[in-house]
């Protein structure tokens, strides 16, 4: 999430992670973060999509460079691709594995694993539901929760800056899609076909968006979202719903974000 969520100013996901983006060659600065730089004389600050935004935490986190609109892209697009090939990889063990280990019932398994051919209502309706739900409580903790805040102020600055209101379609939906897919779409069914690996998937979710300007509160947040997909995903057999869940509720925060500049956040 695309996290990815970090957040609440955007919140990105790993898929646009600070990691990823600052994989750069130290000499290859971004030019918007060298000419801030020099006008305000302080450390840029970078922001996560996967469900929030990027605020420092605490208040002692160091600002991130900003990052340009190539390296956004680029981050977003090579770290989908492993996320993808994870995925593949889990899903076509995912039967055997969960059988053989943990007593799973392969028939059950096998239902998480298809995706069904049509679109049920119902399945639209959960997904706007906890796209919704998503966002309502990701703006509510902004404003009561100041260590998220920070996270997601410091994680959005980063990741959004140099993005055009169209660029934010990619990486609302790069992550929103490769990380459902992994978490979601391999992990649950390769461990607990049920409640618990809703929960086991939120909390792989949410250690891995601790870091790169992103602290504990965005992780916290990003571990309740991460359930919240899960049971999205349980509760109407269908990986697309938690997809499409996270990819609006990234879409939502960088959007707001971006009309006020600090104020929502991808996952």
């Amino acid at each position: 999430m695309w996290s990815a969520a970090q957040p609440k100013a955007l919140g990105f996901s790993p898929a646009c992670s600070h990691q990823a983006l600052q994989r750069r060659q130290p000499d290859e600065e971004p030019e918007s973060a060298v000419s801030q730089d020099r006008a305000q004389e302080s450390p840029a600050v970078v922001v996560d999509l996967l469900g929030g935004g990027g605020e420092r935490g605490g208040g002692d986190a160091a600002e991130l460079p900003v990052a340009t609109r190539g390296q956004v892209f680029a981050a977003c697009a090579k770290t989908a691709a492993a996320m993808g090939v994870v995925a593949w990889l889990v899903r076509a063990r995912a039967a055997d594995v969960g059988a053989s280990a943990l007593g799973n019932d392969p028939e059950v398994v096998a239902r998480l694993l298809a995706v069904p051919k049509h679109v049920a209502p119902a399945s639209v309706a959960a997904a706007l539901a906890a796209a919704a739900g998503v966002t309502a409580a990701r703006q509510a903790l902004l404003h009561v929760w100041p260590a998220f805040a920070a996270a997601s102020q410091r994680s959005n600055r980063q990741v959004l800056s140099a993005l055009s209101p169209l660029d934010l379609l990619w990486v609302a939906a790069v992550p929103g899609i490769s990380e459902e897919f992994l978490f979601r779409g391999a992990l649950i069914p390769a461990t607990f076909p049920d409640w618990r690996g809703a929960l086991v998937a939120g909390a792989a979710f949410g250690v891995l968006h601790v870091g790169g300007g992103r602290n504990w509160a965005f992780a916290a947040w990003a571990g309740a979202v991460g359930a919240v997909y899960g049971a999205a995903f349980l509760a109407t057999g269908d990986v697309r719903v938690p997809m499409a869940a996270h990819t609006l509720a990234n879409l939502a925060a960088a959007g707001l974000w971006k009309r006020g500049q600090g104020a929502g956040g991808v996952q």
